[in-house]
């Protein structure tokens, strides 16, 4: 085995190969096999040089070093120019999710504001464990608990040292044109206004941190009132972006105004349909008697099913799946019609309110099948070589990936599921737009049960929230499942092939409430005709009688 440098994250790897293959030069992030094995090379044949030329030093050429004005420059310099590496916290550069630097052109961007980024040297970062950002992080984490955490700090490191390659530091607050500078830089990436305004969010976050909850205004107050000004700075930055936000998303709904292939909500659940064969040919193998052992990559399936079905079907975001417990799933509650309330209380909006949903009798027996039969075999699995580990908590979750942990990415699942069903892929997001879209025809009380259902932002559950109840998710269950043109809750995987809208316009509406009004002016109770016209008549014979 041969330790050789990772040309990315610049450290001796015992497997170069495995370490770009599955860290560094991952396929998402533009890794081709071709590039493993060119880096493979170039890093062979540098080991080579410093073994042939970089271990023998003559005394008298570093005495001359040391005799330099900048003796460190000269050694520096020496070493670089017999193939070794000096890495220090100015010059480490991790490649990591959304992290790149010039020191590695191989990779291929997909994106073009990835691309640019890269160019410009906007994804070059300052050492996360500098005690100005493992602070921050810290604070994060554990005080105020940010999921994101990593993300943001890595954005801050960015953004630090672009403001200061050399060292990070509090002195940025004193280089107001600098950081306009720097805006302009993510403008000029085509960098979208919402993600700008993210990393201005991070910054102002990690300035408000050093400044109100460290002791910085007793160590260095002409400093601390400079950070002061700098946050007053940030605010007035943070109402120019958002305008710009505003006219982008003005943008993205006429664009999609003028969409010509919209999305329905039938067209959303196509994977479901097109996978639903397999999958369950693939329970069959286990229920109701066990015929056989189920391989990984049928578990990996069934996996991928039930989270398209929560995320698809009952429009639940991604965080909801990874969130899931089997506490919650034990805990579930059954109404009068059989249906299955599910409640998940950690996920995106899970300070605010509880997300729950209602499975069918079918898709109850689908779930209990996975967790009786599916998940002990994906909880056995042995775990790869990766840095993350297994943790006791993953037992906890109730859905879990192949490598025997709690599930990382429910997206890239679906995504997984959509291809092989050869079908168009569908996010989240888009699915619970046009299931929003679809729900203007309802009623304002069908609309507040959908709302719920969605469990929707803190703003939007402001306007439509109430305590939520099993009869109110059940209810709002089947008006989506109405939605998307299925019969009942029950068959929703197997809706007809109808062309129909889901719902008819106001017009068409009013246009049908106009025809039945007329109609019923129209026609004639015939019994109460025949009775009046028969007392007109004994009335005028007894006239003429008295006359």
């Amino acid at each position: 085995m041969y330790f050789l440098v990772c040309p990315v994250c610049k450290k001796t790897q015992g497997f170069l190969s495995t370490h770009l293959r599955r860290v560094c030069m991952k396929v998402k992030y533009g890794g081709t096999p071709e590039l493993w094995r060119a880096a493979v090379r170039k890093a062979r044949k540098e080991a080579k040089e410093v073994l042939a030329n970089g271990r023998v030093f003559s005394y008298e050429h570093l005495r001359k070093m040391m005799a330099n004005a900048d003796p460190l420059s000269s050694m520096i310099e020496e070493l670089q120019r017999r193939r070794m590496l000096v890495v220090t916290d100015v010059q480490r550069e991790l490649h990591r999710p959304g992290s790149t630097s010039q020191h590695c052109p191989d990779v291929k961007w997909k994106t073009m504001p990835k691309k640019l980024m890269a160019e410009k040297g906007l994804y070059k970062k300052h050492s996360l464990e500098h005690p100005l950002l493992k602070g921050f992080s810290t604070y994060l984490k554990v005080d105020i608990d940010r999921s994101n955490h990593k993300q943001e700090v890595q954005n801050v490191s960015r953004f630090l040292y672009y403001m200061n390659p050399r060292e990070v530091s509090l002195e940025f607050v004193r280089n107001k044109e600098k950081t306009r500078k720097y805006l302009r830089e993510l403008d000029d990436a085509k960098l979208k206004h919402q993600t700008q305004l993210t990393y201005i969010k991070n910054v102002k976050r990690f300035l408000k941190y050093h400044t109100y909850t460290t002791d910085l205004r007793l160590q260095n107050e002409t400093l601390y009132e400079d950070c002061v000004h700098f946050i007053h700075f940030i605010r007035a930055l943070q109402n120019s972006s958002s305008k710009k936000v505003s006219k982008e998303i003005t943008k993205k709904k006429y664009n999609m105004l003028i969409e010509e292939n919209k999305l329905t909500p039938k067209d959303c659940l196509a994977v479901l349909r097109a996978s639903k064969k397999d999958f369950l040919i693939i329970l069959g193998k286990v229920y109701p008697e066990q015929s056989t052992t189920l391989h990984v990559a049928e578990c990996a399936f069934v996996l991928y099913y039930l989270e398209a079905l929560v995320i698809l079907k009952h429009l639940q975001r991604p965080g909801v799946v990874k969130g899931m417990t089997v506490e919650e799933w034990i805990g579930r509650k059954t109404t009068k019609l059989g249906h299955a309330i599910i409640g998940v209380k950690d996920h995106k909006n899970g300070a605010q309110q509880v997300a729950m949903f209602a499975l069918s009798p079918k898709q109850e027996l689908w779930f209990d099948i996975y967790f009786n039969q599916v998940r002990p075999i994906l909880l056995s699995a042995k775990p790869d070589n990766r840095k993350r580990k297994r943790k006791a908590s993953d037992a906890n979750y109730f859905f879990i990936s192949t490598t025997g942990r709690q599930i990382h990415n429910p997206t890239s699942d679906l995504k997984r599921l959509h291809n092989k069903a050869g079908r168009r892929s569908v996010t989240s997001q888009e699915t619970r737009r046009v299931f929003e879209t679809a729900t203007k025809c309802m009623s304002d009380i069908d609309k507040s049960l959908v709302a719920d259902y969605l469990t929707h932002t803190v703003t939007v559950a402001e306007k439509h929230y109430r305590m939520k109840e099993p009869d109110n998710i059940l209810k709002a269950n089947q008006l989506l499942a109405k939605l998307a043109g299925e019969s009942s809750a029950d068959d929703a995987d197997d809706a007809s092939n109808h062309d129909e809208p889901a719902c008819r316009s106001r017009h068409e509406i009013r246009a049908q409430r106009t025809k039945q009004k007329r109609g019923k002016k129209r026609k004639i109770n015939v019994p109460r005709a025949e009775g009046i016209i028969k007392s007109r008549r004994t009335k005028g014979s007894i006239n003429m009688a008295m006359e």
